[in-house]
């Protein structure tokens, strides 16, 4: 149209021009004049029409746009909106592959010898979002262990914060509380996996804070972490969780926090309270320090953790202290007639990374946890990715008393190359020592060095 109208106005400015260049007794007769007139008249209603026609047609099309809503991928999830913005849906997942290499001195009694091997790690996919502004939920299933892990519907009309319900970690232990895409090492430290109060179970829960500087949750429990609404041995019993977390430095490549959780939890009756660990690892699956080992018994259970974490650019640190009591405990190897006494394990780690590429460590104050590390240059773009290296030491005793469940040191060296801000290669090399003795393996003393690679992505 814009051709044809051009066109049309240039026919008609040079016609003019010719008209008035032309002497008097050669200008065209008024017949002439009038129907150019006309026909100009003509161009100019058509221009109307046409023009319309175009705006309607746009309308047409962006009222199409709008009612289909908003389909998108932000390079990590699917992501879903309606016309109104009322209502909004992700689907996503993660995908973790290991293999592992163990090297132990072959002090240990039995047939339980460490194995080489491969596995999925995990293997999740997972749906959230939220209806009508203010009403969240999400649901994750994990392929790799067969079972769900978030289940859960939170309601974020409150001005203080979110309230949910379902199945959803407890808010005990920063380590414990940053998602395993975002950890720095392949595995949790021993503290968190043995002793510390966190883990997911069904229940109940409040998050609060300002999200500037610091953050506070607290929540009412029941149910085991053993399998999506399984059941603990003697019952089901239940957990009173709360964290609280400040962040006086809180800047992008700066961070200062400073935090603290506690978890106590009571058993309907007399419950095995299985404290163990794999030593930093997962392929194999032994836990080669395990209370269980000695039948520890008991009607509750209270933990306690100390936690603080620094970024200064590319350098972090970070460390975690946790000490649990075992209320009322007993055991097969107590003597006859002793009465059920308290059992108090601790432990507790440190580490430092460095990003070698000038990256830092990304922390989110209204979570008080830590999250995605984006590369300054991506692979697939003409980039080299961020490298970060780390470094982990980490104690825990899980022997007192009567109950003899073992000592592990270990030392984690970590090499981490995130290719993209979703692409993740890790490798690890542990050094652990292995002291005590436990009633199933016999295990005295044992050194063990495992060398394990992780290739991750999460979308």
């Amino acid at each position: 149209m814009g051709s044809l109208r051009n066109k049309l106005l240039a026919t008609s400015v040079l016609g003019a021009a010719a008209m008035a260049a032309m002497p008097a007794h050669a200008q065209m007769d008024p017949a002439t004049a009038a129907r150019i007139e006309a026909l100009e008249n003509k161009i100019q209603d058509l221009e109307i029409k046409l023009g319309s026609q175009v705006k309607e047609a746009q309308a047409k099309a962006d009222q199409a746009v709008k009612a289909a809503g908003n389909a998108e991928y932000d390079g990590t999830d699917f992501e879903f909106d309606s016309p109104d913005g009322k209502h909004h849906f992700e689907i996503g997942g993660r995908i973790m592959v290991d293999a592992a290499w163990y090297n132990d001195d072959d002090n240990r009694a039995g047939n339980f010898d460490f194995t080489d091997g491969t596995e999925f790690r995990r293997a999740r996919i997972f749906v959230e979002g939220k209806v009508y502004n203010d009403w969240k939920f999400k649901a994750q299933y994990d392929f790799a262990d067969a079972n769900f892990k978030d289940v859960w519907l939170a309601y974020t009309g409150f001005d203080f914060g979110p309230i949910t319900v379902g199945q959803h970690k407890k808010p005990f232990g920063l380590e414990e509380l940053t998602s395993s895409k975002y950890i720095t090492f392949m595995e949790r430290n021993d503290v968190n996996d043995a002793i510390g109060g966190g883990g997911r179970q069904i229940g109940i829960s409040l998050w609060t804070g300002d999200d500037e500087m610091w953050g506070a949750a607290a929540g009412v429990f029941r149910g085991s972490t053993a399998g999506f609404g399984a059941t603990a041995g003697g019952g089901e019993g239940y957990s009173l969780t709360g964290r609280a977390w400040v962040a006086p430095i809180h800047e992008k490549t700066m961070v200062v926090h400073l935090g603290g959780s506690i978890d106590h939890t009571a058993f309907d009756d007399v419950a095995i309270s299985d404290l163990s660990t794999e030593a930093a690892t997962h392929v194999d699956g032994f836990d080669p320090v395990d209370t269980d080992d000695w039948t520890l018994g008991a009607r509750g259970r209270t933990s306690y953790g100390l936690e603080a974490a620094a970024v200064y650019g590319p350098f972090s640190v970070q460390g975690e202290y946790i000490r649990t009591t075992i209320k009322d405990g007993f055991h097969d190897d107590a003597p006859a007639g002793l009465n059920p006494q308290d059992y108090t394990f601790d432990g507790w780690y440190a580490f430092a990374s460095f990003f070698l590429t000038g990256e830092s460590r990304n922390y989110d104050v209204g979570d008080g946890s830590f999250g995605r590390v984006k590369p300054k240059s991506v692979v697939g773009e003409g980039g080299y990715g961020a490298w970060e290296v780390a470094l982990r030491y980490s104690t825990l005793d899980l022997s007192d008393s009567f109950a003899q469940g073992g000592q592990l040191d270990d030392w984690t060296i970590g090499l981490n190359w995130y290719a993209t801000k979703n692409v993740r290669f890790m490798a690890n090399y542990v050094i652990a020592d292995i002291e005590g003795a436990t009633a199933q393996t016999g295990i005295v003393n044992q050194d063990l060095n495992i060398l394990q690679f992780r290739a991750q992505i999460d979308f």
